[in-house]
C-alpha cells in the first residue's frame, strides 16, 4: 500500500482524527478536510474478486451525508463498508488513479464494487497523483443553513445532521445504486403494495445493517443515553443502553464462527438459544420508547438507538400484531377516517367557520403561495382549534396568502409510521403526495412538528419534495421582515418554553420559537432545567398519545411539574401532542388556567398583540386577556 507524495497529507489526517478509533472516526466524520480539500479513505480485506482500475470521477454520497464510495470515469461504482479496525487508510482524491487488485493485506475499511463487479468485498490499493482539489465551500456553524455548503460537505450544518425516519434526508449529490438499497433496507421500507418480502423491520441480528451492528462494539457504556431518556426516568422498561447491549449479546452469542465478543461479560445463567433479538429484549421495552431521540443527541459516539427501536417496532407491528390495543384504535381510526382522533373528515375545516380562510378543491391548481397544513390535532381536538385560529388570524394580519384544504386534508401518517405500522404510513402518505403532485403545492407551513417533519423529511422518499415551514419559523420571519407587527405586542408575565422533540432534537429547530416569544414587550422568558438539546420530552412522541401509561410516573405530570417550578404564569408550546400533554399535567398538578395557562406560541403571541392594542385604544383601563381564538 503506497501513500507516496501523501505522507504529510497522511499526518495531516492522523492528527485530525486524533486518538479516535478509526472505524468511529469514519462513521463520525464521513470526510475530513485535509488541507483545501476533501477526502474518502478508502481500504479493504483480502478477497478473490477481479482487479479494477480507473479515475476517480467524484464521490458517492452516503444515506448519512458522508462519503459512501468512489465513481470512476468508466462509471463503475466503488464502496466503501465497514470490516476490521486498524491502523491503515488511505486519502483518496477526484482525479486519483485507483488500482482495486485482487488481494491485499487487510486495512481498515472494506470496499464493495456496486455496478461492474460481484457484491463481494474486493480489495483496494491507491497509486495516488496529484490532482486538482474540489472546491468545496465548507460552513461550521452548525445550525447554518446548508445552502452555502457543497453538496459533499463534512461540517455539520443542519442538513448533514439529517437522518431518514428520524431528521430526514437522504444525503446529497449523486445517489448510487448501492446506496438507495442500504438506504431503503436502513430507513425507507420498500413499497409495501408492490414488495415481494415477506419479513419487515428487524427481529433477528441479521435483520440490522452493518452500521447498527457496529453500534454495540461502538457504545462505550458510559449511560448517557438512559440517564436522559424519558421512559427510564419515569420508571418504565426502557433503557436505552441495555438495547444496544442486548442486541450485542445476542449478535455475539449466535454469531456462526462464534468470533465476536460481546460489549459486556454476560452472566452464565443468561442463555441465548437463537440469533432472535427477542430472546433478551421485550415488547414491553419498545412500546415504552417516545421516539424523542435524546439518546441519540447525547450519545458520544453518534449510536442510533432509535432506529433500532423503530426496526423492532416493525417487525412486533407488521409481522406479529403484537402492539398496544389501544393502538390499535388509532390504526382503524387512521384507515377509515383518515385521522386517529376516529372524527368525521366532513368536519375537518369546521374551525375556519366565521373566519377569511381559503379552502382549495384538490382537483383544481394551487394558487396560493402557502398551503396550510392544519394537521389532524388542529383540525379535531378542541384546545388544538384555538391554535389553528390564532394562526389564520396572525396570518392575515401580515398579508399571507394561504389556503387549507380542509375536508381533503388526510393524516400523514407520522403515528403510524413511529408505532412501525409502515404499510398503514403508505398507505397515508401516497395519496397526499399524489394530491399535492397534483395541486402543484411548493410551499407549506405545517403546525405540527410531527406533520412538518414527515412532510420535509420523509415523504421526498416517497417522491413528494415541497418546501416545508413550520408556524413558529414562519414567525419569526414575518416579525424580523415586518410584516408582522408586534410593535404594540405587550404581555406582563413570566413565561417558560417547552422544546418539541419533533421540532428540536429531530430538525434542529431551537431559536425560532424562543425569538417569537422575545418579540413581545414586557414579558420575562425563563428556562427549565432541562431545554434546547437536553429538553425533556412531553411523553406523546412515538404515537404514545394514543397508548396508555399505567407504568410509574407520567412524563407529562413530571415535565409539568418542572415548568411550574420555573414561576411562569405562562407555558408556551410549538406542538399540540405537547399542549395537550403539558395542559393536562399543569391540571394534574393542581394549577388552573388562572394561576398557569399552557398555550402555544401562537395563542400567547396574538394574546400579547391584542392585548397591546387595547391598551393603545384604552389607555389605563384594566384589560383582561382572554385566550386567543376564543
Amino acid at each position: 500500500m503506497s501513500l507516496v507524495g501523501h505522507e504529510e497529507a497522511w499526518r495531516e489526517w492522523r492528527a485530525a482524527m486524533g486518538s479516535a478509533r478509526m472505524h468511529h472516526a469514519w462513521i463520525l466524520a464521513g470526510t475530513r478536510g485535509v488541507g483545501k480539500g476533501h477526502f474518502a479513505m478508502a481500504a479493504a480485506r483480502d478477497s478473490g474478486t477481479a482487479a479494477l482500475s480507473g479515475k476517480v470521477a467524484q464521490f458517492l454520497p452516503g444515506p448519512m451525508g458522508g462519503i459512501e464510495g468512489l465513481l470512476l470515469e468508466d462509471g463503475t461504482e466503488v464502496h466503501i463498508s465497514p470490516m476490521q479496525s486498524t491502523e491503515l487508510a488511505l486519502i483518496v482524491r477526484p482525479g486519483d488513479k485507483v488500482t482495486i487488485p485482487s488481494a491485499v493485506n487487510t486495512v481498515e475499511l472494506g470496499i464493495v464494487a456496486g455496478a461492474k463487479s460481484s457484491n463481494a468485498p474486493a480489495l483496494p490499493t491507491v497509486n495516488a497523483v496529484d490532482a486538482p482539489q474540489p472546491d468545496i465551500a465548507h460552513n461550521s456553524d452548525r445550525s447554518a443553513d446548508h445552502a452555502s455548503c457543497g453538496p459533499l460537505c463534512d461540517c455539520a450544518c443542519t442538513t448533514n445532521q439529517r437522518r431518514v425516519g428520524g431528521r430526514g434526508g437522504a444525503g446529497r449529490g449523486r445517489q448510487s445504486e448501492y446506496g438507495k438499497q442500504m438506504l431503503e433496507k436502513q430507513k425507507a421500507m420498500p413499497n409495501l403494495t408492490e414488495t415481494a418480502l415477506e419479513s419487515f423491520g428487524a427481529a433477528v441480528v441479521e435483520d440490522f445493517t452493518w452500521k447498527q451492528l457496529l453500534d454495540t462494539d461502538a457504545c462505550t457504556m458510559c449511560g448517557r443515553c438512559t440517564s436522559v431518556c424519558p421512559a427510564h426516568a419515569t420508571g418504565k422498561p426502557l433503557d436505552p443502553r441495555e438495547i444496544v447491549l442486548k442486541t450485542g449479546e445476542v449478535m455475539a452469542a449466535s454469531a456462526p464462527h462464534g468470533s465476536v465478543t460481546p460489549p459486556l461479560s454476560v452472566d452464565k445463567e443468561i442463555t441465548i438459544s437463537a440469533n432472535s433479538l427477542f430472546d433478551r429484549i421485550t415488547a414491553e421495552e419498545i412500546w415504552s420508547c417516545t421516539s424523542c431521540r435524546a439518546c441519540d443527541e447525547i450519545c458520544p459516539v453518534n449510536i442510533e438507538i432509535l432506529d433500532k427501536i423503530l426496526d423492532m417496532r416493525r417487525y412486533l407491528s407488521l409481522m406479529e400484531s403484537n402492539f398496544p390495543s389501544e393502538l390499535g384504535n388509532a390504526y382503524r381510526a387512521m384507515e377509515n377516517q383518515g385521522n386517529p382522533w376516529g372524527m368525521n373528515q366532513g368536519e375537518r375545516g369546521d374551525w375556519a367557520n366565521g373566519l377569511d380562510v381559503q379552502v382549495v378543491d384538490p382537483g383544481e391548481a394551487f394558487s396560493a403561495e402557502y398551503l396550510y397544513w392544519v394537521g389532524c390535532a388542529g383540525s379535531f381536538d378542541d384546545k388544538n382549534k384555538k391554535v389553528t385560529q390564532a394562526m389564520a388570524k396572525l396570518l392575515k394580519r401580515a398579508g399571507i396568502d394561504v389556503a387549507i384544504l380542509g375536508p381533503s386534508e388526510m393524516c400523514t401518517g407520522d403515528s403510524a409510521r413511529r408505532s412501525g405500522n409502515e404499510y398503514l404510513f403508505q398507505m397515508l402518505a401516497m395519496p397526499n403526495i399524489e394530491m399535492l403532485n397534483g395541486m402543484g403545492v411548493k410551499k407549506i407551513i405545517a403546525q405540527c412538528p410531527h406533520c412538518f417533519n414527515t412532510l420535509k423529511n420523509e415523504y421526498p422518499q416517497l417522491g413528494g419534495t415541497y418546501e416545508v415551514v413550520h408556524h413558529t419559523q414562519l414567525l419569526e420571519s414575518l416579525i424580523a421582515n415586518g410584516k408582522l407587527d408586534v410593535s404594540q405586542a405587550s404581555l406582563e408575565e413570566r413565561l417558560t418554553y417547552h422544546d418539541s422533540c419533533y421540532l428540536g432534537r429531530h430538525n434542529d429547530v431551537y431559536l425560532a420559537p424562543r425569538k417569537v416569544v422575545g418579540s413581545i414587550k414586557g414579558i420575562e422568558v425563563v428556562e427549565m432545567q432541562r431545554n434546547g438539546t437536553k429538553g425533556m420530552c412531553c411523553g406523546a412522541g412515538g404515537a404514545r398519545m394514543w397508548m396508555e401509561e399505567n407504568i410509574g410516573v407520567k412524563v407529562n405530570d413530571e415535565r409539568a411539574v418542572e415548568a411550574i417550578s420555573t414561576g411562569a404564569t405562562r407555558v408556551a408550546t410549538a406542538c399540540p401532542f405537547c399542549y395537550i400533554m403539558l395542559d393536562d399535567g399543569v391540571k394534574a398538578a393542581g394549577k388552573d388556567e388562572g394561576e398557569v395557562k399552557v398555550a402555544d406560541i401562537a395563542i400567547h403571541l396574538l394574546d400579547a398583540i391584542e392585548a397591546g392594542e387595547r391598551r393603545l385604544h384604552n389607555p389605563g383601563s384594566n384589560v383582561i386577556e382572554p385566550v386567543a381564538g376564543e
